[in-house]
């Protein structure tokens, strides 16, 4: 290939990036929206908006609701077996959940009963443990990376999200901050 042919194709390759930089200044970036069959815009659920609604079965057998809780704070932790981050925090959660008025669901992301179970005896979990075996509840929270946690008050609207490992600490301030501006 000549040297102006190569420069040829560096020019053009310029000018897309160019191309491609002023359209996304114009019209900026996506925001967090999927399209789905209907066209409509379904939002993620974000802080200050009310949290989707659910039942789903326990790794005991009951079936738990959302709306079922009567503490203070409901942190809601989407989590699987293959989660290294997730061996981390779920014992540590123990300890908030022993020493706070928080009531913790923890959503397996579609895993079989009897694994969920095995890995709730091997942490000794003391906290309520759900399974999602069709992701559903992980769709309506447009769950994309584990851990991700939702911190919902007692009204059920959602006032922290977390995605990745959160600290006991960072939870802890979060709920004193959330209680005292409430």
């Amino acid at each position: 290939m000549s040297r102006l042919h190569r420069l040829a194709h560096w020019l053009a390759a310029l000018l897309c990036c160019g191309l491609a930089l002023v359209l996304i200044i114009q019209t900026g970036l996506p925001q967090r929206w999927e399209t789905g069959r209907d066209q409509s815009k379904t939002v993620a659920p974000a802080v200050g908006q009310p949290a989707p609604i659910f039942q789903l079965l326990s790794s005991s057998g009951e079936i738990i609701s959302l709306l079922w809780g009567d503490s203070a704070f409901t942190l809601l932790y989407f989590w699987s077996t293959n989660c290294a981050p997730c061996r981390h925090e779920m014992p540590a959660l123990n300890e908030l959940h022993n020493s706070e008025p928080l009531r913790i669901l923890a959503v397996n992301m579609g895993e079989s009963a009897k694994r969920v179970r095995a890995w709730v005896d091997q942490l000794q979990l003391r906290y309520t443990v759900l399974l999602d075996p069709a992701l559903a509840v992980a769709r309506a929270y447009q769950i994309r990376g584990l851990p991700s946690a939702f911190l919902i008050d007692a009204e059920y609207r959602i006032v922290r999200v977390y995605f990745g490992a959160v600290s006991i600490d960072r939870l802890r301030r979060d709920m004193a901050g959330t209680a005292r501006h409430d």
